[in-house]
């Protein structure tokens, strides 16, 4: 690769998702849990039955387990042990991401859609927890864009690939990534028109499913032997199906939430994904990536509208594809508005009196809040907002928009 701006996104990448995630204690609920599931299993010595408090937990499949375990052997039982993986699974999907969109969309678009990833505040605090939302975001991206890449090439290796990161993710969240995989590839299969037999074999469909086998079924297989069938049937019945069928320990949601957590994940510059999807799509058949992008947010958008239970975490899988498009409708957009403003003069100053009211607004909340009314210090936290968004503004006024866009995300990455 002759292109180093990789190394830039890689060491803003590093900077952001591994500041600090050594330092402050596992206190949140799920990390917690599963960070006591893996040290109990790491002190029994048992790769099979996950358990807290000696109790059988059967909320997720056990691919973080192993990480943690892993680490706990190296380095002992801490919060820097627990969180690792799930940093360097952060760093991972940033360098797979660059990778497909450089080779397919080159280096321009490479560098936004990295931006892009390092200025989530959605993702950076996703890939600093101790659960397995950043190994099923990292396997699951990695399947969609070697699945897009290896059709667009002709190369088998990369199903391969593809099919390995699925049973992987299937490892991680269970029957999601199986279903979010079987809709991506079908609708990407279907939009070329080639969603026929010949395809499913030149896609090495059925060499796929042995490979699932070979990666996913000897652990289902010990586990079910282990706990009589226990754990497969309340990890299925209980935290697949009955969290779709109804809601969850309280998690219930407003229709179209899905959507709106997308959006927030995104900032600053989730307002380009829809143009992005729109010329994306007339342009869909000569590029793969952004194909496979615009199904995969669609895919899990439309799939968690329907669910009754909602978290903001179900989005994940839907971030780092969204920030291709969101790189990709960049690269538009600065094209089409060479040599011209582009944005309304009243557009820019009102978002920057909105980031200007942030840290106001942050301490208000801040002091209305009975765990940390005492830190009213933590609204300078967000003060990098106005100063990133006074900097877009006079970038907008000079007319270099690149400048400015890239000011909005420096703002969210600080």
């Amino acid at each position: 690769m002759q292109d180093k701006k990789w190394i830039w996104i890689l060491g803003l990448a590093l900077l952001s998702i591994g500041a600090n995630f050594w330092a402050f204690p596992v206190y949140i609920l799920d990390e917690a849990k599963n960070a006591a599931c893996a040290m109990e299993m790491f002190q029994r010595g048992d790769w099979i039955t996950p358990t807290f408090n000696d109790q059988l937990r059967t909320d997720k499949p056990p691919l973080h387990y192993f990480f943690m375990m892993a680490s706990y052997a190296a380095f002992g039982v801490s919060a820097f042990s627990a969180r690792l993986f799930s940093v360097l699974f952060g760093l991972a999907t940033v360098a797979v991401v660059y990778r497909f969109v450089y080779l397919t969309e080159g280096a321009r678009i490479a560098f936004y859609s990295g931006l892009v990833m390092v200025s989530s505040l959605y993702l950076t605090v996703q890939f600093h927890l101790a659960v397995p939302d950043p190994y099923f975001i990292f396997f699951l991206t990695l399947s969609w864009l070697s699945f897009a890449y290896g059709f667009n090439r002709t190369k088998a290796g990369y199903f391969y690939l593809s099919y390995a990161a699925m049973s992987l993710a299937f490892m991680a969240k269970g029957p999601l990534a199986v279903v979010l995989c079987v809709l991506v590839f079908t609708a990407f299969l279907i939009v070329h028109g080639r969603f026929t037999w010949k395809t499913l074999m030149e896609v090495r469909v059925f060499p796929g499913i042995l490979i699932f086998m070979l990666i996913a079924a000897p652990w289902w297989i010990a586990v079910w032997r282990a706990t009589d069938g226990e754990w497969p049937a309340a990890f299925i019945f209980g935290h697949n199906i009955g969290r779709y069928m109804a809601p969850f320990e309280g998690h219930g949601s407003f229709p179209g939430a899905i959507v709106v957590f997308f959006f927030v994940a995104l900032l600053p510059l989730a307002g380009l994904v829809p143009r992005a999807i729109r010329v994306g799509w007339s342009e869909r058949l000569g590029h793969p990536v952004i194909l496979v992008s615009i199904i995969g947010v669609g895919a899990v958008l439309i799939f968690f509208i329907f669910s009754r239970t909602l978290l903001p975490t179900y989005v994940g899988p839907a971030v780092p594809v969204g920030a291709i498009l969101i790189g990709y409708g960049m690269d538009q957009w600065l094209r089409r508005k060479n040599g011209t403003s582009g944005v309304p003069a009243w557009f820019a100053v009102l978002i920057f009196i909105m980031m200007v009211a942030a840290p106001f607004g942050l301490r208000s909340a801040i002091d209305q809040d009975p765990w940390i009314h005492s830190l009213p210090e933590l609204a300078w936290l967000v003060v990098p907002l106005p100063i990133g968004a006074g900097m877009a503004l006079y970038f907008f006024i000079r007319k270099r928009n690149e400048a400015a866009l890239i000011s909005y995300l420096g703002g969210f990455w600080l």
